[in-house]
C-alpha cells in the first residue's frame, strides 16, 4: 500500500544553517530530483528547515493538496516533504512611490508601459568613462530606443520631466542554448541626471563600494547571501554554488525548465518577493 507523503502546509521554509546537513540534504534532494522527475511533476527539490527539523523539500506541478504517494516519505535517510508551486518570472509592480535622486532600490520603467521594477547598480565602462550606464531587467523596461522613467508611468502631458536613460541594449526574456534564463537591459543614463546617480541603496546606509561579475565562490560552495527590496528591506538567504533545474510556468509558450541559482531564504523574509526581480544580491565582500 502507497504512503501519502506528508506536506509543508503553512509552515515557514527557511534555509539549513549547518553547512554539512545542508551539503548532504542538498545532494540528496538533486538526486531526488534526477531518479523522479520522470515519474513525478516535480518542480525543484531543495534543502530546507521546518518546525526545527531538516527536510528535503519536494517541490511539484500539481494544485495545491493533490495527494503524493509515488514519491518516497524518506529518501538517502532524510525525511521528504511535499510542497506546491513553480516558478513564474516576475514582470511587473503594482505600486510605485516618488524619488527625485537615481539610485538603487527605487522604482524604474518604460515610459511606455505599466510594468515597473526595482532600480539597480550604477556602472562606468572603460571605453566610456564619462558615461553612466544601468543594467536592470528588460521584463520591466521595453526595447532599445525607448525611453526610461522614475518612479514608473505618470501623467502622459508630462513625462519628459521623469525621463532619466534610454536603453542601449537588451535581451529578451529567453532560455539560451545552455538552458540558461537570461533577461537584461543595459541603459545610459541621461546626461541632466548623472550628478545624481548615487550607488548607496535608497533609505539604506549600504553603498556599493565593488562589483562582482563572476561568482569567484569554488563550485559547490555554500554563500550566505542578503539583498535590500523595495519592499520588505533587508532580507538573507542561503544559496550553493552549483545550477539547480528549476520548471519555469506561465512565461513561455510551453513550460519549460532553466538553469538557475536557487536562493533559500531565512525566518526574516522572503527572498523571491514580487516587484523586486532586480534588487541587488550581494555578499559579505561585493555585490553580484
Amino acid at each position: 500500500m502507497s504512503t501519502i507523503v506528508p506536506v509543508v502546509g503553512d509552515r515557514k521554509v527557511y534555509f539549513i544553517e549547518n553547512d554539512n546537513l545542508f551539503d548532504q540534504i542538498d545532494d540528496a534532494s538533486r538526486e531526488l530530483m534526477e531518479e523522479y522527475l520522470k515519474k513525478v511533476p516535480l518542480s525543484f527539490t531543495f534543502p530546507g528547515m521546518v518546525d526545527g527539523k531538516a527536510y528535503i523539500i519536494a517541490t511539484v506541478n500539481l494544485p495545491r493538496g493533490t495527494p503524493i504517494s509515488n514519491l518516497p516519505t524518506e529518501f538517502k535517510k532524510f525525511p521528504v516533504l511535499i510542497d506546491y508551486g513553480t516558478m513564474k518570472v516576475s514582470t511587473a509592480s503594482d505600486t510605485y512611490h516618488k524619488y527625485q535622486n537615481l539610485k538603487p532600490r527605487i522604482s524604474i520603467s518604460n515610459s511606455k508601459l505599466d510594468g515597473r521594477c526595482t532600480l539597480g547598480a550604477f556602472f562606468k565602462t572603460t571605453k566610456q568613462p564619462d558615461k553612466k550606464y544601468l543594467l536592470t531587467v528588460n521584463n520591466g523596461i521595453g526595447e532599445v530606443v525607448d525611453s526610461i522613467i522614475q518612479p514608473g508611468k505618470i501623467d502622459k502631458d508630462n513625462l519628459i520631466k521623469y525621463y532619466c536613460t534610454n536603453i542601449t541594449k537588451y535581451e529578451d526574456l529567453r532560455i539560451d542554448a545552455s538552458g540558461r534564463l537570461l533577461d537584461f537591459v543595459f541603459c545610459e543614463v541621461d546626461s541632466k541626471y548623472e550628478a545624481l546617480v548615487i550607488n548607496k541603496l535608497y533609505q539604506s546606509n549600504i553603498k556599493i563600494e565593488d562589483i562582482q561579475f563572476t561568482i569567484y565562490y569554488k563550485v559547490e560552495s555554500n554563500i550566505l547571501v542578503q539583498k535590500v527590496d523595495r519592499a520588505i528591506e533587508h532580507i538573507f538567504g542561503k544559496m550553493k554554488n552549483r545550477i539547480s533545474y528549476i520548471l519555469v510556468t506561465n512565461t513561455f509558450e510551453v513550460d519549460t525548465y532553466a538553469k538557475m541559482l536557487l536562493i533559500i531564504h531565512d525566518k526574516s523574509s522572503n527572498f523571491g518577493a514580487v516587484r523586486d526581480s532586480n534588487a541587488l544580491v550581494y555578499d559579505q565582500d561585493s555585490l553580484f
